[in-house]
C-alpha cells in the first residue's frame, strides 16, 4: 500500500512537470506567432515602399 502511494506520488509528480514544460512550450510558440506576425508586417511595409518609390520614378 505504501509503495502504491509513492508511485502515485511520483506519477503525479511527472504529471506536473509535463504540465509545467507544455505551458512552457505553449508561452513560446505564442510569442514566435507573436515575433512572425510582426515580421510579416514589416516586410509588407517594405515591401509597399519599394512599390511606391518604384512607380513615382518611372515616368
Amino acid at each position: 500500500m505504501i509503495t502504491e502511494l509513492r508511485d502515485q506520488k511520483r506519477a503525479s509528480e511527472g504529471d506536473g512537470a509535463q504540465i509545467a514544460t507544455f505551458h512552457e512550450l505553449n508561452s513560446e510558440l505564442k510569442a514566435f506567432k507573436r515575433e512572425f506576425k510582426l515580421a510579416l508586417v514589416i516586410q509588407a511595409l517594405a515591401i509597399t515602399l519599394v512599390v511606391t518609390i518604384v512607380l513615382r520614378l518611372l515616368p
